[in-house]
């Protein structure tokens, strides 16, 4: 009898996982300096995923797989308990790409576009060079049919609210010297950065990598599976994730700020590659791969303290 198929739908259908991982995770940044408002931050951000599969029923078979690997990423690098910028920016994107999710085939996102134009320009007011996710956002909104020119302006006036708000306050406290320091950053927008990652950010964000092209590969060759509407949610996640990780090999200095983002993403994309992939080898896998996450976090914290 051949239990390869046994293994990994017990794997993924497993209670326990996801409750041991959590458990894992809280010990791990409770060990670690962190700042409490990240800390919710990512407490939100794992409702979120679970609430984003749910409702667009991106897996088969009902699994916590995603919430998983999300919780054992967040401990692959501890110094981002304490980056505020960066949690709010993969929460922010996570909430785009849900509202033009659930915009798919709308006759008129009008709307929808243009609170995500208003989500962008507060991403852009924390960083200046997260306003490039806005071309993201346009073509996933193109894939969907949520976009025409009605909402393109739309979502471009949504991205210059926020910014107009927020000079209207400094004229008012008389700095607008702010203004100016947020406008230079753009000088050097699309100038890439010297790579400067240590041999354990290069682990993880190969890891990651790896683990995102196998996934994609895999739904290339059998996206005729799944539902249309599934199949163009997990190829636009997917193309987002791919997005991400190009992002930060030529942005090195943003490390912090897109890396708990691509945690999110990717944890979506693998978790639905892990679903539907059938055999034992496919389960020693992602067992293997747990444990090395656990074991590559559990040395991060150990290297802090």
């Amino acid at each position: 009898m051949n239990r390869g198929p046994q293994l990994i739908e017990k794997i993924v259908k497993s209670r326990v996982l996801f409750p041991m991982a959590l458990i894992f995770s809280i010990s791990a940044w409770a060990l670690t300096p962190y700042n409490w408002i990240v800390a919710l931050i990512y407490s939100i951000m794992t409702v979120f995923l679970w609430n984003f599969e749910r409702h667009f029923s991106l897996f088969r078979t009902k699994s916590q797989l995603h919430l998983t690997f999300f919780v054992l990423f967040s401990t692959l690098t501890p110094t981002l308990h304490t980056n505020i910028a960066g949690s709010i920016i993969m929460l922010l994107v996570g909430i785009s790409l849900y509202i033009l999710y659930d915009s798919y085939q709308q006759r008129d996102a009008v709307l929808a576009l243009h609170f995500i134009g208003i989500i962008a320009g507060i991403g852009a007011l924390i960083d200046a060079k997260t306003t490039l996710f806005i071309f993201l956002i346009w073509f996933i909104a193109y894939q969907v049919q949520a976009i025409h020119f009605k909402g393109f302006v739309s979502s471009l006036l949504g991205i210059v609210l926020p910014i107009i708000l927020w000079i209207a306050y400094l004229v008012v406290n008389n700095d607008i010297a702010q203004f100016y320091e947020f406008i230079g950053q753009y000088k050097y927008l699309y100038i890439p950065q010297i790579l400067t990652y240590q041999w354990m950010n290069w682990t993880v964000l190969g890891s990651i990598t790896f683990l995102v092209i196998i996934a994609t590969v895999s739904i290339l060759k059998n996206s005729h599976y799944d539902k249309i509407r599934t199949s163009t949610y997990i190829n636009l996640t997917s193309i987002t994730s791919l997005f991400l990780i190009i992002y930060i090999f030529i942005f090195s200095d943003r490390w912090t700020i897109t890396i708990p983002l691509l945690y999110g993403i990717s944890s979506l994309l693998v978790g639905h590659y892990f679903t539907k992939k059938k055999g034992r080898f496919i389960g020693i896998s992602l067992v293997l791969i747990i444990l090395l996450i656990a074991v590559m976090g559990t040395y991060k914290i150990i290297e802090l303290k």
